[in-house]
């Protein structure tokens, strides 16, 4: 769970929530265009996004929270409307239904049973979302948490829209899409031509 980009001389706070089922808030949904990805050691390009969750209550540290805000978890997707797609089985414990075609606005800032588990990777534990359900009826009439977060959408085809408010780690994603790297080309091409000009 990475809070925020690190102020002038402060180290960022690093803290996973245990393993188990938390209440959650989506904040943002990410698009990380196309990203390199290899399966079974074959390569190809795949249109990635990442839905982020606040979580409330607490855990065996105590409140799921550092320095007054909510801990984030986040899951990445292939984005797809297959049938059996991992988002597709993710939204349809999470909203009962999925009405095409989707309209991720809808999400924002919706309440969801957040499964967390834990994986290793290089050494180190990582929480992750294992899959999204719908909150019983029961909590949600017991009143649900104030949201924290201002949610928001990052959509790459409007870049830079919202950039600034993708976290650093999420940004260094977004970077790598095939769809950042034709946005710098352009860029490039258009500062090239202007710096051409002799007046």
């Amino acid at each position: 769970m990475i809070l925020d980009k690190p102020t002038e001389g402060k180290v960022m706070e690093f803290r996973n929530p245990d393993a188990g089922s938390y209440l959650g808030r989506c904040i943002s949904i990410i698009d990380l265009g196309h990203q390199k990805t290899v399966w079974d050691g074959v390569e190809k390009m795949s249109h990635k996004i990442l839905l982020n969750f606040e979580l409330f209550g607490d855990d065996s540290k105590g409140v799921l929270e550092i320095d007054g805000k909510p801990l984030v978890v986040y899951k990445r997707y292939t984005l797809s409307n297959h049938e059996k797609s991992g988002l597709m089985a993710d939204l349809k414990g999470w909203m009962g239904k999925v009405d095409l075609p989707l309209s991720f606005e809808n999400l924002l800032g919706k309440f969801a049973l957040v499964n967390v588990v834990h994986n290793e990777f290089q050494g180190k534990t990582y929480a992750n979302i294992s899959g999204l359900a719908q909150v019983p009826s029961m909590i949600a009439k017991g009143g649900l948490p104030q949201g924290v977060n201002e949610p928001f959408i990052y959509d790459i085809k409007k870049h830079p829209n919202n950039f600034e408010s993708v976290w650093g780690w999420q940004q260094e994603m977004i970077k790598r899409s095939s769809e950042f790297v034709n946005i710098e080309a352009k860029r490039e091409a258009v500062t090239i031509q202007d710096d051409d000009v002799p007046f």
